[in-house]
């Protein structure tokens, strides 16, 4: 391939950079209403991955009772 086109003016290759540790993008914002949205969205994350974990737990430890209800799968 050509190393420049003249239909793409002013062409510079993609520099990919996806190692790059991001950090909190919202920060380019400079916005206190999104930063404490995004607090609040860490916290409810982490809540709800614990519920979903308890939930786990609670379904195996039902399952696991109800298991005599039912004649072996031989």
């Amino acid at each position: 391939m050509p190393a420049a086109y003249k239909e793409a003016g002013d062409w510079q290759a993609a520099q990919p950079n996806d190692a790059a540790i991001r950090g909190n993008w919202w920060s380019v914002f400079a916005d206190p209403l999104l930063d404490d949205l995004m607090a609040q969205v860490t916290i409810s994350n982490q809540n709800l991955q614990v519920a979903e974990a308890r939930y786990r737990q609670a379904k195996g430890l039902a399952d696991a009772a109800h298991a005599n209800s039912f004649p072996p799968s031989h």
